[in-house]
Formats: C-alpha cells, sequence, structure tokens
C-alpha cells in the first residue's frame, strides 16, 4: 500500500526532476535552441469526398506535435497530394477534397516552425476508401487512319480512358455506332466506297459496372488512286477522204479522283499521220489522205490514263472510203520581189491535179488587195479581170478538163499606180476531196527606193533576240538564241565582234530580266518545247557563270516569253505563253519557282504593258481560238484578271507602245490573213475611258513582227513590220498618231524577228534583224536621219547632152543643150539637175557651166561643160589671129560703162547676153 506521504514524496521527487530538466531544457535553449518535434498523421476520405479532421479526432496537424521550449508552432506545407485538392492553413488546420480519380492513398507532408527552427518533415497519410462505382471517361485518342476504300478495326488501344475504378484496358469492352459515311460490322469500320478525307465514329466502353461517354472518334481515310474507267463505248465511225473527221473521247472516260487529269493515246489510227488524237482534251481529228482509204476498218484503241498511271482503254472500228474525185492544190508565188515603182509586178500560180480522177469543172479565183494604191492587172489567156485598176481587182480563170497527174500555169502581170505592199488570195473552186490545199497567199512590195543593206551580218541563226549591258560598260550588247544562246559584247566601234561568246542552251524565246534579283542582266530561254525554261544568269561582267533549269510543269509549245517585276520588288518574273496557255514564273525567297497559271486557253502572242498606269506591268495577250486580244489586268499582288477582250480579225501578233504620246499603252495588231481576209497591221489607240478604236490601218501584207522606234529623231515612234517575205517597211509618224510608208524599205530575205535600239550609242536608233532560215542576224545602223543600213553610196549618172565643149560666136544667144541624171535607186533625176556659171556671149572669152545633181541619200555627181566666145567664131568654126583695131575700141568702150556692186563686178544688162546660172 502507498501511503499519501509516499504519493506526496514521489509527486515531489517527479516534479523537481521535471524543474531541473526544464531548468536544463531552458539553459541549452538560451544557448542553442531545440527544433520542434512533429509526428505522423492520417485522415480517413470517401473517394471523391472531402475531409478536414484527422482520424484522431483533432482538426490541426500540430496536435500531436511539441515544442521542448513550449514555443508556439506554426505549420509549413512541403508537399502536397497528388490525388486531391488541399487547403492548408498556418495552425495546421486543413481541407483536403479528393479527385476521385482511384482508390489508391494519398499524402500530404508539413514540418512545424517554433519561430527559429523547423522539425523534421512529418507525413499525413490520407486513406481513400471507395465510395460509389464511377463511370468511365474516354478523354482523347490516337491517331486512326485507313485507306480509302479499305477498312480498319477500333481496339481499345485507340482510346485514352480515366476509370478510377479500374485499370483500364483490362476487363473493358468496346462499343462503336454506326454512321452515315461508313458501314460496321462489331469494332470494325469500313468507309464507303471511294470516301476519302475524315470521318467520325461514335464510340464508347464499359468498365463492366458503367458505361463511358460516347466520344467521336476521329478516323482519317487516305486517297487512293482510283483508275479511269469507260462510261459509254464508242460506236463504229465512217469517214470518207477529204471530209474533216473530229470525234471527241473524252466523253466516254470518267474519273472520280477529284483533279485528277487524264492524258489520251490511241493505237491502230492510219500510219499517214493525218489522224491525231490530242493528249490533253481527247480530241481524236483529221483529214483522210488517198493512202488512208483500205478495204477493212481500222480497229483503233483509245486509252485514258491518269497521273498516276492507271488507265482503261475502248476499242471502236474506223472506216475510211476513198473519194474518187479530183484532188486539186493550188500554189503561188512573186517571180519578183520587190519591184520598183513604175515596174510591172508579175505573179505565177500553179494548178495541179493530184487525181485519181479528171477535173470536169472548177475555176481559179484570184484576188488582190493592195494597201491603198491603185492596180492594173493584165489577164491571162482565157481569164478575164474584175476591178481592174482598183485597190481590189480579181480574177477568174475556167479549169476545165484537167486530167489527173497534170497541171496549169499562169502568169498574171500587173502595176501598181503607187508604192506599198500587196496580197494576192487565190483559191481553186471544185468538188476536191482534200480542201487544205486550195487555197495559197501570198505577198509582195513595190517600192521607191531601198537600203543597200546591212552594215554588219553575223553568222548566227536567231530565232528571238535581246539587247541589254551585259558587261557595265554602258553599251548595248546583243544576245541572239536559237540551238545556243550567243553574247557579242559591244565594243564601242559601231560593230560587234565577229564571234560571239556562248553563254548556253538555246531556244526559240528568249528575255531579258533580273531572275535573282542582284541588279545584273539575266538572259531567260525557251521553247519549242514548253516543259522548262533555262535561266543563266549574269554577273555584271559580261559572264554567265550559272543558269538554273525551271520546271514550268506544263507540256506543249512556248509561243512567247517576257521577264516583267510583276509585284515591284526588284525581282522580275516570267510570264510564259504558248498552246498550253500562260503562266507566271516566280522565284521565291526560299530558292524554289512557283507556277502560277493565268486565265485563258492556248496563247499565239503576248506583249507586257501597262494598261491602267498604275506601275504593275500588265499583259496582252492573243487567244489561239478565236484571235481575240485578251487584256489581263495585274491587280498589283501579281494575280491577273481579263478586263477586256478585243476582237479585231485574225490576229496573229501584237505589240504595244505609245503611238500618240499621251502616256498610255496602245495597241500594234498584225493581221495574218488566216480567215481569208487581206493581211494587214490595226493600230489601236486607248481612249480616255480604258477602250481602244481603230485609228489606223497600214499595209496588206503579211507580218511577223511589230517593233517601234523614234528611227528618225522626230520624237514620235516609227514602225519597222518585219515580213518574211523578205521586205522589211518602214511607217513614219506624223502628228495624231498617224502614219506613211517611207519611200526606202529594207530588203532582207527569211528575217523573222528584230529589235530597235540605240546599239551604235549615237543618240540614234538602229535595227537589228534575226531568222531561224536566213542564218544570219543583221545589224542596220541608223545614219542619224532615219537611214537603215548601209544606204544608198552610189551617186546618180549625170551625162551632157551635147558636146562638152561649145564655141559661140559674140553677139549670138548660147543656147544651153542641158544634161540628163539617173540613179541607180531613185531612178530618173533630171528635172533635179541644178546649173551654175554663166555664159555672156557680148565678152569674148571662155565659160564654164557646171550641172550638179543629188539622190535622196545626198550623193552628188556633176559635169561641166566649156564654153568659148569668139569674133565670127561658132562651134566647129575657126576663129583666132589678134583682135582687129575696131573690137580693141569698142572693148575699151565696154569697160567704160563697167560697174562695181560690192565686192562683185557685175555686167549691166546688154543684148545678147544669155545667163545659165543656176
Amino acid at each position: 500500500m502507498i501511503s499519501l506521504r509516499q504519493i506526496c514524496i514521489g509527486r515531489f521527487v517527479r516534479v523537481f526532476i521535471v524543474a531541473i530538466v526544464a531548468i536544463g531544457y531552458a539553459g541549452s535553449a538560451a544557448a542553442t535552441g531545440k527544433a520542434p518535434v512533429s509526428n505522423d498523421d492520417s485522415a480517413t476520405v470517401q473517394r471523391g469526398g472531402t475531409v478536414s479532421v484527422l482520424d484522431s479526432g483533432e482538426a490541426s496537424v500540430l496536435a500531436n506535435d511539441f515544442d521542448p521550449e513550449d514555443d508556439s508552432l506554426t505549420a509549413f506545407l512541403t508537399r502536397n497530394p497528388t490525388r486531391g485538392i488541399l487547403t492548408f492553413n498556418r495552425d495546421g488546420t486543413f481541407i483536403y477534397r479528393h479527385d476521385g480519380s482511384s482508390n489508391n492513398d494519398d499524402e500530404f507532408r508539413y514540418r512545424a516552425f517554433d519561430g527559429r527552427r523547423f522539425s523534421k518533415e512529418a507525413k499525413v497519410r490520407i486513406l481513400i476508401t471507395s465510395g460509389e462505382p464511377v463511370a468511365p471517361e474516354i478523354v482523347g485518342q490516337s491517331d486512326v487512319t485507313v485507306p480509302e476504300d479499305g477498312s480498319v478495326e477500333i481496339g481499345l488501344q485507340d482510346l485514352e480512358v480515366v476509370d478510377p475504378d479500374n485499370d483500364y484496358p483490362q476487363d473493358f469492352t468496346l462499343e462503336v455506332n454506326d454512321g452515315d459515311n461508313y458501314t460496321r460490322i462489331g469494332t470494325t469500320i469500313s468507309p464507303i466506297a471511294d470516301f476519302n478525307g475524315q470521318l467520325t465514329a461514335a464510340v464508347r466502353v464499359n468498365d463492366g459496372t458503367n458505361f463511358s461517354n460516347y466520344f467521336d472518334l476521329l478516323i482519317v481515310v487516305t486517297p487512293q488512286n482510283d483508275a479511269p474507267f469507260v462510261v459509254s463505248p464508242v460506236p463504229d465511225q465512217e469517214t470518207i477522204e477529204g471530209d474533216e473527221f473530229i470525234l471527241s473521247l473524252a466523253e466516254h472516260f470518267d474519273d472520280i479522283d477529284d483533279g485528277d487529269s487524264l492524258s489520251f493515246s490511241a493505237q491502230g489510227l492510219p500510219s499517214s499521220g493525218t489522224f491525231v488524237l490530242d493528249a490533253d482534251s481527247g480530241l481524236l481529228r483529221g483529214t483522210a489522205i488517198r493512202a488512208d482509204a483500205q478495204d477493212a476498218p481500222y480497229a483503233v484503241r483509245v486509252t485514258a490514263t491518269d497521273s498516276a498511271g492507271a488507265s482503261d482503254a475502248l476499242t471502236f472500228a474506223l472506216m475510211i472510203f476513198p473519194n474518187n474525185n479530183a484532188d486539186i492544190a493550188i500554189s503561188s508565188r512573186v517571180t519578183q520581189n520587190p519591184t520598183m515603182l513604175g515596174e510591172q509586178s508579175s505573179w505565177s500560180i500553179d494548178i495541179e491535179n493530184r487525181g485519181p480522177a479528171q477535173l470536169a469543172e472548177g475555176e481559179l479565183v484570184g484576188s488582190w488587195t493592195t494597201s491603198g494604191p491603185m492596180m492594173s492587172l493584165d489577164a491571162p489567156a482565157g481569164c478575164t479581170i474584175e476591178s481592174n485598176n482598183s485597190s481590189t481587182p480579181g480574177l477568174r480563170c475556167p479549169l476545165t478538163q484537167l486530167p489527173a497527174g497534170t497541171s496549169l500555169s499562169f502568169d498574171v502581170q500587173g502595176m501598181q499606180d503607187g508604192d506599198g505592199d500587196n496580197t494576192l488570195i487565190a483559191a481553186v473552186v471544185a468538188d476536191d476531196p482534200v480542201t487544205d490545199n486550195n487555197v495559197t497567199i501570198v505577198s509582195s512590195q513595190v517600192t521607191i527606193a531601198f537600203s543597200e543593206g546591212p552594215t554588219q551580218i553575223l553568222n548566227q541563226a536567231g530565232a528571238d533576240l535581246g539587247a541589254a549591258d551585259f558587261n557595265s560598260d554602258g553599251l548595248l550588247d546583243l544576245v541572239a538564241s536559237d540551238n545556243q544562246t550567243v553574247m557579242y559584247l559591244n565594243s564601242g566601234n559601231r560593230s560587234l565582234p565577229a564571234t560571239g561568246t556562248t553563254i548556253g542552251s538555246g531556244g526559240s524565246q528568249l528575255a531579258i530580266l533580273d531572275w535573282n534579283g542582284d541588279g545584273e542582266h539575266d538572259v531567260a530561254v525557251a521553247g519549242p518545247s514548253a516543259s522548262a525554261v533555262q535561266v543563266h544568269l549574269g554577273d555584271g561582267t559580261g559572264t554567265f557563270a550559272d543558269s538554273i533549269q525551271i520546271s514550268t510543269q506544263v507540256q506543249g509549245e512556248i509561243s512567247s516569253l517576257s521577264g516583267l517585276d510583276i509585284d515591284a520588288d526588284g525581282t522580275s518574273e516570267l510570264a510564259i505563253a504558248g498552246t498550253f496557255g500562260a503562266l507566271i514564273a516566280r522565284n521565291q525567297v526560299t530558292g524554289q519557282t512557283r507556277i502560277d497559271p493565268l486565265p485563258g486557253g492556248a496563247i499565239l502572242d503576248m506583249a507586257v504593258m501597262d494598261l491602267d498606269q498604275d506601275g504593275f506591268p500588265d499583259l496582252a495577250a492573243v487567244a489561239a481560238d478565236d484571235r481575240a486580244v485578251r487584256l489581263l489586268r495585274n491587280s498589283g499582288n501579281g494575280t491577273f484578271v481579263v478586263q477586256d477582250s478585243i476582237g479585231e480579225g485574225s490576229v496573229a501578233r501584237v505589240s504595244v507602245a505609245d503611238l500618240d504620246n499621251d502616256g498610255s499603252s496602245d495597241l500594234l495588231l498584225a493581221i495574218d490573213g488566216d480567215d481569208l481576209s487581206a493581211p494587214h497591221i490595226k493600230l489601236m489607240l486607248r481612249q480616255s475611258d480604258g477602250t481602244y478604236i481603230v485609228s489606223n490601218t497600214l499595209g496588206a501584207s503579211t507580218v511577223s513582227e511589230l517593233v517601234t522606234g523614234d528611227i528618225n529623231g522626230d520624237g514620235r515612234l516609227d514602225i519597222i513590220a518585219v515580213n518574211e517575205s523578205g521586205v522589211h517597211q518602214v511607217y513614219v509618224a506624223s502628228p495624231g498618231a498617224q502614219y506613211r510608208l517611207d519611200a526606202e524599205q529594207i530588203v532582207s530575205p527569211n528575217m523573222q524577228t528584230g529589235m530597235i535600239v540605240d546599239f551604235n550609242d549615237d543618240d540614234s536608233f538602229d535595227l537589228i534583224l534575226a531568222g531561224v532560215v536566213a542564218g544570219t542576224v543583221e545589224l542596220h545602223a541608223n545614219n542619224g536621219i532615219g537611214r537603215m543600213g548601209l544606204g544608198d553610196r552610189t551617186a546618180p549618172d549625170i551625162t551632157l547632152l551635147g558636146n562638152a565643149e561649145v564655141s559661140v560666136p559674140s553677139g549670138t544667144p548660147f543656147v544651153d543643150p542641158g544634161a540628163t541624171a539617173v540613179d541607180d535607186i531613185d531612178g530618173n533625176l533630171t528635172d533635179a539637175i541644178t546649173t551654175s556659171g554663166s555664159v555672156n556671149t557680148n565678152l569674148v572669152g571662155t565659160y564654164t557651166v557646171t550641172y550638179s545633181v543629188s539622190d535622196r541619200a545626198s550623193n552628188t555627181s556633176q559635169v561641166s561643160r566649156k564654153v568659148s566666145v569668139g569674133v565670127n567664131q561658132g562651134t566647129g568654126g575657126g576663129g583666132g589671129g589678134m583682135l582687129s583695131a575696131f573690137t580693141l575700141i569698142l572693148l575699151l568702150m565696154i569697160a567704160s560703162i563697167f560697174t562695181r556692186s560690192g565686192n562683185s563686178l557685175r555686167w549691166p544688162p546688154l543684148p545678147g547676153r544669155t545667163d545659165v546660172s543656176g
């Protein structure tokens, strides 16, 4: 038994010991301080629930912590929970909200702080107990793809699922709903036939207790190439020799792939090549010749192939029957071109019956059209002339009983009363199976004068020309392109080196540009094939060390190539046109080429212009289908829209110049007569409202190029029409954009292109001509007043009429017999002769009369006549000896009335004096 005293003593001892310990602690704390002591806790909460009380019943985690010095404690959170949201206060109270994600336990940690030191880290464990089952949730997916016309099985692995109660995907099942763009068997999806793109399928999962939400699973259906297929057969076809055959085959094929283009090919057509299938349009056309006709039909197989190489084919029978009528062919030629004004022109028209039958009856019909002068024709035997002595005379010749294999020729002579050109269109009217050889067109020129030729000839065939200062010396250099691109550096001595420098491959079209934006001139060449453009890069020293090849991504033939800066960024683009249409090639900052198509179809020719004077280049293009001129306006950002379409006949070439000096771009159109109208040139002036009107019509012959420049230095643009017939006409401008044919024309056969530039740096524009058939490039230098080439360097031939020495008796009149003058180019110049010198038959002595004449090129000739005046002398008479005293006295009397006027001596009028001075 323990007594009260013992208890008291024991308590005293314990209190004493505690006091001693407390005193020790206090002394130690005062010296170093003791860290608080923290202890772990736990709290229990249902999944997804909230708890703020510990399992001990305390609300603060500091409830079971203490400080040896009994300092007040605060709690500092050191680690957050991972499966819930915690609100934690300094007094140790807290609120924990579980996120419901799983039944796994959670925890957070803290340290107690007494104001000076932290305790060790304590852990508060959150015990999660199961609540109501939570439905799984689909929160995402992996990529699911299936090829077009394929199938894909959807699996649990394709989904991202959250389920706090279960371990996904173990023991889960998948459900897939039906949809519009696919069929379903179980969880396997098959997109409908030929579908590609994106589709969605509604899916959900089940964890064995609950279904998840529906989730739209995105499925990408990758396109696969579908082969083209035949939609309808082609019926058997028939045609006859000489008839045009046209059959559209594209409509018999289809391809369901959007944007897929088909190309067409054919086998089994006639070997003559007269039938051609256009690979792009699928149009089969041709006109059968005699050799194509046979007893059995042709088995034609046509194949359509898509861009991926898949194809389908159809076959049909083509029967070609012979036409036993006569095949009449016509040709014509000018036997002399040009002719001088006043000389006869002559034409030869040849008619050939190529069989197989005799021509029973037909007619040759010829029609001449001049540029304005009247023409008088002489009819061949058996022919009649219509509208003679007019600008449009005609010829009719009957053709009867012309056996197969025979020919007829009709020689026609005519005279034109003024200089200019003319065109003959001759046709055969007959029941002819072959009509494409029944018409012929030929042009000729009548001139007053012509240039004697170029100042320099280069042995370089030139399909196209360009000029720029390639070596930065201030002089224009020349570049010509055919099989090779050759540069000729201007040496400044009014001539070029005989041999140029090859800078690279060539082509039928050439353009000067700055492709890479370095400020130096580059040269682009292309053609005839349109598949690629070669750009030779200049460095400003006359060297082209690098070149690049641009793929145009088109097929066909090129007809025009131009360099232009469509967006005013200092870097040139290329405008390319041809049978494929037109496109713009751009050099992007990445160094890659971007190809943009332009609106419209096939193009015959294209020129750069500025329609609206906004500083951005626009385009004028000749459409191949209707020969209209399409005006393509640059929107300023490099895109083009068709602003207008101008129909003015069968336009073949277009050029642009400011003909009336109003600051706007006018049009020069070369009409080729393809529609059987007379070829000519039309000048169209732009009006203030943006429309164009025809201001002038020039010439009457086919032109291959129209070039402009002020060749006579009067401030107005003149025109040179380059004509493949070899006579190139110069049209000189007058006020109001009116033009007259210059008397001097340039004769240079087989030239097809040209340009006017100040090549000699003498402030006058020179002409450069080139041609592939000619095989040469010609420089025609300007003499400063509009005369091109060597010019007329031969003086006129002047001849005295009568004797060169004449004797006249004193006191009798002198009658001047005169002189005649003829020039090899200007013709008879007798009326242009001037005379100088006088003969005074009242004064004995010897006189000289000088006759002078100059041609239009200022070449001058002179001839003199000696006239002797004597007493009782005449031409062929004697005389001589000393003067008689009477004569001497008479002379002294005459001298006494001699007068002086200024510094010259003049005779007063005397009877018998004859003055022949000019």
